[in-house]
């Protein structure tokens, strides 16, 4: 596993929709974080596969968050995106991409899973594109399922880091 995998990242101040800093990650469990633009096509298409993820994996203690990482930082923006796509997990507000350097994030759709503050993976949900434009019949992986599978059994994540395929986020 590469080194930067291994270590407990730095922490990041991000938003609430409500407006409320809040530190990122936070210190305890396992944690899946979402990153994504509003406008991104390709995480649009992935919110069913992130709502299936969600309820499978909350029920098993996995603590999900929405990270908008649109430069406006528009939370009736960001609110109406989460009622559009029925997307059942918190959300927040990360303009300057302050969570997203620090987790090393791209693109959208990117994930990042955390066990405390130790980032244990980072990259795509699956392989259902293999380029922005080649959409597969469906996915042959399922890169987020597993990983988040392997840290609740404390276990090693066998590809800590996955490409992803998305849009790839403009720098602030």
């Amino acid at each position: 596993m590469p080194l930067a995998l291994l270590v407990a990242i730095a922490l990041a101040q991000t938003r609430d929709l409500r407006g409320n800093l809040v530190t990122l990650p936070s210190a305890d469990g396992v944690q899946a974080y979402i990153f994504e633009l509003r406008d991104c096509p390709l995480a649009n298409a992935f919110s069913p596969e992130i709502n299936r993820l969600v309820g499978l994996f909350q029920k098993k203690g996995v603590k999900f968050a929405m990270v908008y990482v649109d430069s406006d930082g528009d939370s009736k923006e960001a609110a109406k995106h989460i009622r559009d796509y029925r997307l059942k997990c918190p959300v927040y507000l990360d303009p300057k991409q302050s969570f997203a350097s620090a987790a090393g994030i791209t693109h959208s759709p990117e994930a990042a899973v955390y066990r405390g503050t130790s980032l244990l993976y980072r990259g795509r949900i699956n392989d259902l594109y293999a380029t922005p434009s080649i959409r597969k019949q469906k996915a042959t992986t399922a890169d987020l399922a597993d990983a988040l599978a392997t840290a609740i059994a404390r276990k090693h994540v066998k590809q800590p880091r996955t490409v992803a395929v998305g849009c790839l986020l403009p720098r602030p």
